[in-house]
């Protein structure tokens, strides 16, 4: 298997069902920046031991409050601004609404070592 300078190999995703898979049994360059991103908002911050500084302020969003979703949208992009800061992905957006009982937010970014747009989403529930 040929080694790629930016891209480890990995399964694909199938885009209906999020599950990882194998396109005719051949493994593909994925993208080390959806990994970071979709890692960055899986963890609360404070909760990864080795860093308490890196991940999500999500304690800081509230449902209730009018300006949660803004709150949500500026605790992802601090916890982001290292990867935006050292080149691991760019042209960050986040865009977040309140949704009844929760607050989702659409991360987008782009990988610049395949210039590819690559989404997450994450929902806040209170």
């Amino acid at each position: 298997m040929a080694e790629t300078p930016y891209h480890a190999w990995t399964r694909t995703i199938d885009p209906l069902t999020r599950q990882p898979k194998l396109l005719g049994g051949v493994w593909v360059p994925g993208s080390p920046a959806a990994e970071v991103v979709a890692w960055v908002l899986s963890t609360p911050r404070g909760s990864f031991l080795p860093d308490p500084t890196l991940g999500v302020d999500y304690a800081s969003v509230s449902v209730a409050s009018p300006d949660g979703p803004a709150r949500l949208s500026a605790a992802i992009t601090a916890a982001l601004a290292f990867a935006v800061d050292d080149g691991t992905i760019a042209d960050l957006r986040v865009e977040s609404a309140s949704r009844g009982t929760y607050i989702e937010a659409e991360v987008a970014f782009t990988d610049p070592h395949d210039l590819t747009r690559q989404r997450q989403r994450r929902r806040v529930r209170v």
